[in-house]
């Protein structure tokens, strides 16, 4: 379970960093096309549209990314404290064991 959460840990924070580039092509194609001035004002506009919906879906795409990834980051550590708490207990339990048994051990 451990490692399957450090595997989805691992894609998320790749899928976001990979749409974080993508984000960053996208407003570097946008200042390209603005920057040539070649086109009509309705190719400008169109460009725009298109590039706010592929921000948009971006932006969408990453908030989700990012959800998972806390999601994730908050089963990693509620399932490491479990670990820790079931480790605390197994240790309690066997130093009872030990007293009991250093006790029959001065009573014999």
């Amino acid at each position: 379970a451990h490692e399957d959460l450090a595997a989805r840990h691992g894609a998320a924070a790749q899928e976001a960093a990979q749409l974080r580039n993508e984000h960053l092509e996208a407003v570097l194609a946008k200042q390209d096309l603005e920057a040539k001035c070649g086109h009509s004002a309705w190719e400008v506009t169109a460009l725009k549209d298109e590039h706010k919906s592929a921000t948009d879906e971006l932006r969408q795409r990453l908030h989700l990314a990012s959800q998972e990834l806390a999601m994730l980051r908050e089963s990693h550590r509620s399932e490491v404290e479990d670990r820790a708490s079931r480790h605390g207990e197994e240790v309690r339990q066997i130093k009872g064991e030990q007293a009991a048994a250093a006790r029959e051990m001065e009573q014999a």
